[in-house]
């Protein structure tokens, strides 16, 4: 006779996971920022920075989700230059939320200079993406070029306990 297997919908983890700004408890500053920016929304690449597990994708896909948008997601082992041209070339058709495109990278000081120099151009005026979001997580920008930094919305001061640094 064989076990039943134990069948769990989802982890713990993912089922109490805040999934709307205002479900964060902490990181008030970030939630803040990005509130108000939720309230009349303006297409701008946005970076995150601090130590893994503090929040920085769940807080990216709220604020997407917030806006109404279509949300793409680019994990740094699948941020090649070939599927972030792919990426980027679905967000110059109008998003299926009738809203925004949302492309949140994660782990960005990890990708190739390459990958940065092609969103560099994206961010600039030479090939802007249309009513889209380059929504950017990250342990430190350690590895980021300053004309990439320059061009992001930076929050940082993520910690473990979910309140900014003092």
């Amino acid at each position: 006779m064989s076990a039943m297997p134990l069948n769990f919908p989802e982890s713990l983890c993912e089922s109490y996971k805040p999934r709307t700004l205002d479900s964060f408890i902490g990181l008030t500053r970030q939630r803040k920022i990005l509130s108000n920016l939720a309230k009349n929304p303006s297409p701008r690449p946005i970076l995150m920075i601090g130590p893994p597990g503090t929040g920085k994708t769940s807080l990216a896909y709220a604020f997407a989700t917030q806006i109404n948008s279509e949300i793409h997601h680019v994990p740094s082992q699948e941020a090649t230059i070939e599927n972030v041209k792919r990426v980027c070339g679905m967000c110059n058709y109008v998003p299926l939320s009738g809203g925004f495109h949302s492309v949140i990278f994660d782990e960005i000081n990890f990708c190739s200079t390459a990958v940065q120099r092609y969103l560099l151009s994206r961010m600039d005026g030479s090939e802007p993406l249309p009513a889209t979001f380059l929504l950017f997580t990250g342990n430190s920008t350690e590895g980021l070029e300053a004309p990439f930094l320059s061009r992001c919305l930076q929050l940082d001061d993520f910690n473990m306990y979910g309140e900014s640094k003092a």
